[in-house]
């Protein structure tokens, strides 16, 4: 039984519930930093209160009380949310002396600040007030006790329940900022939206189709401009490689086909015909051996390329692997003639064997195209932590319109670029890539002087 695919929220609502959550969290934080500010302030109002009220009883006590002591007295200007309590402190006795309520027993002394005093009297019933507390000051055996009951006080009634009312209102509020949030987030995700259709209909045969930018300076353009630039490189990755795929497939079709025409020849009257079935059989081999040599450089230059071949880091005297170079052209062609000029002295700390492969390249790329016999001058200096080394022959030199295009795969852009030369068009390339690889630069153009072909190689000295 297939499991059924659980919905998962868009954007918009995740950031509408954070919000929402995040704006709760705030809420109650705040609702309880004013409760305590409000409770606080409540007790500072009902503290001068209850203090002045004291003093008025006190007076009024000083006044009557004590002048005409056998007097019942009505105390003036005393709010009647106020119950007071006047008692008299005799030895272990106390002595009610007046008082408006007798609910509520002498409690602890509260003189300097208002405090609250809870008893529960019966099941259900509880005494709650908030009390001031204190001896006369001429009589201190008196003691006058104020206080408001909590219960009927309408004022802190209306701050006590305030954070109640605030939390209940909360959650209409909470569900409408829910709303208004994921409208907003929904609407700021409209592009990204709209960007990631777009993007789904993008292969890799429409990569030249891109995303809109609305110039509004945005992190959404930044982002379409970002995928648009990638698009762009992921073309010419994909151009590149179609037309790697269309050379080689060129490439290896010709041989293939040569190889195949000659078996046919074989198979009819080659078995018979001694000299037939020598030629037929040293084109095979000739074919098959450049067939070879384009399979294992295109493995070359995919092991470069991906960073298998890792190049090493020693130090050398150039004259070593110029001496070396000189040896192996000698052996190539006795009749070439090669020219070095450098300092004996000069050293480059590089890998030996890439530098020598991707030097050994352009100079058979000369021994191919150039006229016998063979001038080739082989240069180097040191420049700005820098060698640069140049390789010139006294050839034709490039075409103006094919130095963009030397160092391409395949490439052939001339008449002297053809397969009766030799080569299978990939030797300038992997140069290249072995050159990238060391962290020098190589580039083409003609000589000044000879207008022959030059190749110059810059690498790093300190590599």
């Amino acid at each position: 039984m297939n499991k059924k695919k659980i919905k998962k929220l868009s954007i918009s609502s995740i950031l509408a519930f954070r919000f929402t959550f995040i704006l709760t969290a705030v809420v109650i934080i705040l609702v309880l930093v004013f409760s305590r500010i409000l409770l606080v302030d409540l007790n500072n109002q009902r503290t001068v209160e209850l203090d002045r009220s004291i003093s008025i009883i006190e007076r009024n006590y000083l006044t009557h009380i004590k002048e005409t002591p056998e007097e019942r007295f009505t105390i003036k200007r005393i709010p009647k949310h106020l119950g007071y309590l006047i008692y008299k402190i005799d030895g272990d006795q106390i002595i009610t002396v007046d008082t408006n309520s007798d609910e509520v027993p002498p409690v602890p002394f509260a003189e300097k600040k208002a405090k609250y005093y809870t008893k529960r009297t019966t099941p259900g019933q509880e005494i709650k007030i908030i009390y001031m507390s204190r001896p006369v000051q001429s009589d201190p055996s008196v003691v006058i006790q104020l206080w408001i009951d909590v219960h009927n006080d309408s004022l802190y009634q209306m701050k006590h329940d305030q954070p109640r009312i605030i939390l209940i209102s909360l959650i209409p509020i909470l569900i409408i900022c829910y709303f208004i949030t994921y409208f907003i987030a929904r609407n700021i995700m409209k592009p990204v939206v709209k960007m990631t259709e777009d993007a789904k209909h993008i292969s890799s045969s429409s990569l030249d189709t891109f995303l809109p930018v609305k110039n509004n300076g945005d992190e959404l353009d930044e982002l379409a401009k970002t995928f648009n630039d990638l698009f762009s490189r992921l073309k010419i990755d994909f151009d590149r490689e179609r037309q790697f795929t269309s050379d080689v497939s060129h490439e290896l079709k010709t041989p293939v086909a040569v190889i195949l025409g000659q078996a046919n020849l074989l198979r009819r009257w080659g078995k018979n015909d001694p000299v037939q079935l020598d030629k037929s059989i040293n084109t095979i081999i000739s074919e098959t051996k450049s067939m070879d040599a384009i399979i294992q450089n295109l493995l070359q230059m995919t092991r470069i390329e991906s960073g298998k071949i890792i190049p090493s880091k020693e130090e050398f005297l150039l004259s070593e692997l110029f001496g070396k170079i000189k040896e192996e052209i000698e052996i190539l062609d006795p009749t070439s003639e090669i020219i070095f000029n450098y300092a004996p002295d000069l050293k480059i700390t590089t890998d030996f064997e890439l530098l020598h492969q991707s030097l050994m390249v352009c100079i058979s790329n000369s021994l191919k195209f150039c006229p016998k016999p063979l001038k080739l001058t082989v240069s180097a200096s040191d420049t700005n932590q820098s060698i640069s080394i140049h390789v010139t022959d006294n050839g034709p030199g490039f075409a103006p319109d094919i130095i963009p295009h030397v160092f391409e795969r395949f490439y052939r852009g001339d008449d002297a670029h053809t397969r009766s030369a030799g080569g299978s068009g990939l030797g300038l390339s992997i140069a290249k890539a072995i050159i990238q690889s060391l962290g020098g630069t190589i580039s083409a153009s003609n000589d000044e002087i000879t207008k022959g072909a030059k190749l110059s190689i810059s690498i790093n000295s300190f590599y």
